[in-house]
């Protein structure tokens, strides 16, 4: 048998991280991982990394990807009809599964797997079930591929099959081991926040001198998600009639019309009110704020690592519903409060009486150990060499 020679070199593994905008939660876990996964691992993968349907040259595929954003767009705007559909989805599985990927547009399917093909990845790792679905339906030289659920229950459509699906939260761990239903390969691997985020732990203090927020006034930081579909124009006009001691600061994110409309109310005199659109340093307001309003989206895990207590105020989707079950009940991080005046005398309690948050604050430092970009990372390393991909 012929020897190798010496000066050949190996071909290293290519690893694909798909980014899938259907709310920013799945964007924000993929490309944290991809980047950390980069920094300690460059050196024996080749690592990519796009918008998978955007950079699509098939109409089918990017109406498809486009549809994705709408319809969570249509669920924050109509919660009723996100949690219909989703309640159903659940009821219908796996036929609902099959009807969302191949009745809107017939061909995007076969579509999106080409797609899939041209990148010729020996691993995909996917933070949305759509381009999972489409790298396990390669049938030549099919990549292997890992799927990442960023919400805190599996739904419907996270059980589509995968080689492994990676899962962070311990509770809902357990059920689905021990569940028939569930079939696929699953672990448990630590919740996954934007590399950044670290660096702003624990800096209250120089971050409202920073942002030159009063270091003494109670914060309250609203936001929505990336879209800004859901009630802080109410939460803002009805904050703003009680002049009180607070500053108030609200993101709308690509919400323009919503933007325009807050940052011209009239702002009483004892009231510090800061507007925002879609902002990068909203990271930084949250960071050194007393208490974050908004929806039960994926981004609560983001007040809950900074310690800062959550007031939800709606949920849009069966996921999110999840969302404020499990940092309400379980972690008990956040409380729930989904009318708008309500939420607005639960405000004004605790500024008159701000020890109301300490418990809320002592359970966020206490569910701090459970973020850790680095050691899913690491996981995803120990996966592929497990496996003996590429041998």
């Amino acid at each position: 048998m012929n020897k190798m020679p010496e000066n050949i070199t190996k071909r290293k593994l290519r690893i694909y991280f798909p980014e899938v905008e259907a709310g920013y939660g799945h964007i924000m876990t993929c490309r944290a991982i991809k980047e950390m996964f980069e920094k300690k691992y460059s050196d024996e993968f080749e690592i990519i990394s796009n918008d998978f349907f955007e950079s699509s040259e098939n109409k089918l595929v990017k109406k498809y990807g486009k549809l994705l954003i709408q319809k969570v767009q249509q669920y924050t705007q109509h919660p009723g009809i996100g949690i219909f559909e989703e309640s159903l989805s659940i009821l219908l599985w796996p036929i609902a599964m099959w009807t969302s990927m191949h009745v809107p547009f017939p061909g995007s399917v076969r579509a999106g797997i080409k797609d899939m093909e041209k990148i010729e990845a020996d691993i995909v790792f996917s933070t949305h079930w759509v381009t999972n679905y489409y790298a396990m339906k390669i049938k030549e030289n099919r990549p292997f591929s890992i799927l990442y659920c960023p919400d805190v229950k599996l739904n419907s459509y996270f059980r589509t099959k995968s080689d492994i699906t990676l899962f962070p939260v311990e509770s809902g761990y357990e059920k689905i081991q021990k569940s028939i239903f569930y079939k696929n390969k699953i672990s448990l691997v630590p919740f996954c926040v934007k590399n950044e985020i670290f660096d702003l732990y624990n800096k209250k203090d120089t971050l409202r001198k920073e942002l030159s927020i009063d270091p003494d006034k109670f914060m309250l930081v609203l936001a929505e998600g990336g879209y800004g579909n859901g009630k802080i124009g109410k939460m803002v006009e009805l904050l703003l009639k009680e002049n009180l001691p607070i500053t108030i600061v609200a993101f709308t994110g690509k919400n323009i019309t919503l933007y325009e409309k807050i940052k011209s109310y009239d702002v009483p005199s004892n009231t510090v009110f800061i507007p925002f659109g879609f902002s990068n340093d909203i990271l930084k307001y949250i960071a050194c704020a007393d208490l974050f309003s908004g929806k039960s989206g994926s981004m609560i895990c983001e007040p809950t690592f900074f310690g800062v207590p959550s007031l939800i105020t709606g949920c849009s989707t069966v996921v999110e519903i999840n969302n404020a079950k499990y940092y309400s009940k379980v972690t008990k991080t956040a409380i729930v409060e989904k009318n708008p005046k309500r939420a607005v005398k639960l405000i004004k309690d605790f500024l008159a009486n701000p020890h109301l948050l300490d418990t809320y604050k002592e359970n966020c430092r206490n569910f701090h150990q459970h973020y850790n970009v680095e050691k899913t990372a690491d996981y995803l390393y120990d996966i592929i060499q497990n496996h003996n991909l590429g041998k």
